[in-house]
């Protein structure tokens, strides 16, 4: 399911679960993109400078956020303001749109992401990003964006298998 999105949009898609301050991605999958980054299952990506991170913080209970963000504010983990106020305007708006986007201009890459709760209260999860040529911001809030979520909720049962509940 991974490989089609990627494949339809010439773009990565990966899935990843927390370990401390990171995202790893357990599955990563890459379309025919011109711009071809250097990631791959095992890769280490930012909690709370990345979308998939930001996904996972929106996807948490509240207290576990709270605490989260609060660590990395004392850690010093969260210095740019700029990027802060996007990640607390992405946050905000994950309810609604059941997704959060990430836009780096200065890397000319869009990101989108969704969560994926279990049962047991491990939390995954799931994006979707490449080169804003590719997946300019219209694009991903208005398509990628609830195809993420779409894939997020149809990955849930899958991950379910062989897990008691």
């Amino acid at each position: 399911m991974l490989q089609a999105i990627a494949d339809r949009y010439q773009v990565a898609v990966a899935l990843g679960r927390r370990e401390g301050n990171s995202i790893v991605y357990l599955l990563r999958c890459q379309g025919n993109s011109p711009l071809l980054m250097n990631l791959r299952v095992g890769s280490r990506i930012p909690l709370f400078h990345s979308a998939i991170g930001w996904a996972y913080l929106a996807n948490c209970n509240p207290e576990v956020r709270d605490q989260l963000l609060a660590e990395a504010q004392s850690n010093g983990k969260l210095e740019d303001t700029t990027e802060v106020k996007a990640m607390k305007q992405a946050l905000a708006r994950y309810p609604d749109r059941g997704f959060v986007y990430h836009e780096r201009p200065k890397y000319q890459i869009n990101t989108v992401a969704s969560g994926i709760k279990l049962p047991d209260g491990e939390r995954l999860v799931v994006s979707c990003g490449g080169p804003s040529s590719l997946l300019p911001t219209t694009l991903m809030l208005e398509e990628v964006g609830p195809l993420i979520n779409q894939l997020a909720r149809e990955l849930h049962p899958v991950l379910l298998l062989g897990k008691d509940i």
